[in-house]
């Protein structure tokens, strides 16, 4: 089977997973803040442990190699506009595409937002403003070579603390 045809098939099962699910970023925050609404955020977090165990069991088999890039300003300055444009947009990339696979119109425009913020970076970074904003290293930006541990002791807290927090009830008594 083609790598191609692989891609395609993933790409529809993965759209219809997170049609169904109506997972979107934004949405998952926005939820979480307005109206105390988990659902979205649990499913950010699992997707979070699920990836992590992925990748670094990939990484564990000598399949990739993370590039771990240094901290700058562009990643301040991309991040901020990444927020005002998921924000505009009405939702995060995830939400945009299964939007426009429902036939959104609007879903269609921010993804034109997207790629042409994407060419216009291509060519900002290669030719005039990036060159000149140099990158601040500010040493390991993992969360587990911040505190010096291995990956997998990260992830195995964070599905403890999550199994904890699924089946463990805490109760609102305010009296």
């Amino acid at each position: 089977m083609s790598s191609l045809l692989v891609g395609l098939l993933f790409g529809i099962a993965f759209g219809a997973v997170l049609q169904r699910g109506r997972f979107c970023m934004a949405s998952a925050a926005r939820d979480l803040f307005l109206t105390k609404d988990t659902y979205l955020a649990k499913g950010v977090v699992y997707s979070i442990i699920f990836s992590s165990i992925g990748f670094f069991a990939i990484e564990s088999m000598g399949l990739i190699e993370f590039q771990i890039k240094p901290l700058g300003l562009q990643n301040v300055i991309g991040g901020l506009l990444f927020g005002v444009g998921m924000v505009v947009a009405g939702g995060c990339a995830s939400g945009v595409l299964y939007r426009a696979g429902e036939g959104y119109i609007t879903a269609f425009t921010a993804i034109f937002g997207v790629l042409t913020g994407m060419a216009v970076y291509a060519e900002l970074h290669q030719y005039l403003l990036l060159n000149f904003i140099e990158p601040t290293t500010v040493g390991k930006i993992t969360l587990y070579g911040w505190l010096g541990i291995s990956p997998w002791i990260l992830i195995t807290t964070m599905i403890v603390i999550v199994i904890v927090l699924k089946f463990v009830k805490i109760s609102d008594k305010s009296d």
